[in-house]
């Protein structure tokens, strides 16, 4: 009998505390370095939950009938119907790996039919360098908004983890054969944050963004603003300002969290005319200053 590892054996395995959630579902991010050196189960194994993880260092995957083997950096989808056993190849090894239910995603359709969990062929995704920084960046954010205290936190990272398969599908190419498949309001969606993380990658060279309006957004996709705001809110729950908002939060918890920068420099890069302003914005989402926020960092 294959064995199963269930969500709160992990837990214990390795001492983390099973997340308190108000958000329909489980998720919780764990560090690939965290991660036990699994020998009690040397075969296949079957997890009663999904993971998306992002990997950097040699290993080896294996399913009954197909063989995967990691040179480097990949991301990888499995899902708990399909046994498979993991075996690390050189000790270095980094990354992130998200753990979730399937009630989880459940707003966006039943995670069984996305193609990285329904395809084997599509389970495995080597990476180059450039893709790696930009699925670790989408996985950083992940981690900083888990330990904020706003309360639709979970909501919010759901989204980012549809911004994962997205960009994955894009990578595989499965994006432009399955493009017909897509709901028109799921291609709206689609679009909307790719353009929305676009607008981001300069913050990462701390080169100035540009705040891009829902109706500027609206422009670029081709619909009206109205009809944008509602798809968004019938599919993420949010509106196009809400989302916006959050990821200019997002980046912004980022930049006060994890470096040096002041928060003048900070409030230029994230494209505020005036650190009152930024700080006002900041507070406003947050509930701290960006003073408080960064002394806990600083401690």
């Amino acid at each position: 009998m294959i064995p199963v590892i269930t969500l709160n054996g992990l837990y214990e395995q390795i001492g983390l505390k099973h997340p308190d959630s108000i958000f329909s579902g489980s998720f919780n991010l764990i560090r690939v370095e965290d991660l036990p050196n699994n020998t009690k189960y040397p075969g296949y194994t079957r997890r009663e939950f999904f993971k998306i993880s992002l990997v950097r260092g040699k290993s080896r995957i294996e399913y009954p009938d197909v063989k995967f083997k990691i040179n480097e950096r990949a991301l990888v989808f499995t899902n708990p119907m399909l046994p498979y056993k993991w075996e690390k190849e050189t000790p270095d090894q980094h990354g992130y790996v998200s753990l979730f239910t399937s009630g989880f995603l459940k707003r966006f359709g039943s995670v069984t039919d996305f193609v990285s969990f329904k395809d084997i062929q599509y389970s495995v995704i080597e990476l180059t360098e450039h893709q790696y920084t930009l699925f670790e960046d989408i996985f950083i954010r992940i981690k900083d908004e888990l330990e904020e205290s706003y309360l639709q936190k979970y909501e919010l990272i759901a989204c980012m983890m549809m911004e994962i398969i997205h960009h994955s599908n894009k990578i595989t190419g499965y994006a432009d054969q399955s493009a017909a498949a897509l709901s028109p309001s799921e291609r709206i969606v689609s679009i909307f944050l790719d353009h929305l993380e676009r607008d981001f990658l300069s913050a990462q060279s701390s080169q100035r963004i540009r705040h891009a309006s829902p109706s500027e957004y609206a422009q670029r996709i081709g619909v009206h603003v109205n009809h944008l705001n509602k798809v968004l809110k019938q599919l993420t729950g949010f509106s196009t300002s809400v989302l916006i908002a959050q990821r200019i939060l997002q980046e912004a918890s980022y930049l006060l969290g994890n470096t040096p920068k002041s928060i003048k420099e900070i409030s230029w890069i994230l494209g505020f005319e005036e650190s009152n302003h930024f700080s006002s914005f900041f507070k406003k989402y947050s509930k701290q200053s960006p003073t408080e926020f960064r002394k806990p960092n600083d401690d």
